[in-house]
């Protein structure tokens, strides 16, 4: 019994079919400002995920001391202790970034999930009647 391939030499040749991900993916890999951009996006989500465990200070701990040492610079630079520096309080600008980003990412979520229980239940009312009642709906 011969195959479908042996009967026809050009399936054999074809492209497994990929599925609207799949093809989305490849075309993202291929691209390699994309893919430089998906990797800053993960770092920072990891970066907001772990930060409180990766932060060298408390967000909210003063350095007195780098604010003595500082006092008569209006920008706090960097040095051993402290990466980024510190504010006019002495505060870890690093740790205070960290702990920034978790609160944008969780605030990302939340707006996102509001996003979705509010527009898909309206969006679909919306679709299933039609007419008026989607005039209604995607006018308001």
């Amino acid at each position: 019994m011969a195959t479908v391939e042996a009967l026809n030499p050009a399936l054999a040749r074809a492209k497994p079919v990929r599925g609207l991900w799949g093809d989305a993916f490849a075309r993202l890999r291929k691209n390699r400002l994309a893919m430089v951009g998906l990797v800053i996006v993960i770092l920072l989500f990891l970066l907001a995920i772990f930060g409180s465990m990766l932060a060298p200070y408390s967000y909210q701990a003063q350095d007195l001391k780098a604010v003595v040492a500082n006092a008569n610079r209006p920008v706090h630079p960097g040095d051993a202790r402290h990466i980024l520096g510190t504010d006019q309080l002495g505060r870890d600008l690093l740790s205070r970034l960290m702990d920034g980003a978790r609160i944008s990412m969780s605030v990302a979520i939340v707006v996102q999930l509001v996003v979705l229980l509010i527009g898909v239940p309206i969006g679909a009312i919306a679709g299933w009647f039609g007419g008026r009642v989607d005039n209604l709906l995607m006018r308001f």
